[in-house]
């Protein structure tokens, strides 16, 4: 099993534009919400395990997606 960290991609609406980041850093903006939750989700399905968020206008998640497996839970 990997101890790779889950990946976060968050679209976001900032500024008059579409921003798209990994791990709360800018990674590209987009002038459409369909260009950046297309872009999103390739970048997140190819760097599995990772987490899209997708926020409404209002900030407000509208929908997520996830990709990879879960990390395993231990009995502790």
């Amino acid at each position: 099993m990997s101890d790779r960290k889950r990946v976060i991609y968050r679209i976001q609406w900032v500024n008059k534009t579409w921003r798209l980041q990994e791990n709360s850093q800018d990674l590209q903006f987009f002038n459409t919400k369909a260009g950046a939750v297309s872009f999103g989700r390739t970048r997140a399905k190819s760097n599995k395990p990772s987490q899209l968020v997708v926020h409404k206008r209002d900030g407000k998640i509208q929908i997520e997606y996830t990709y990879g497996n879960d990390p395993e839970r231990y009995k502790g």
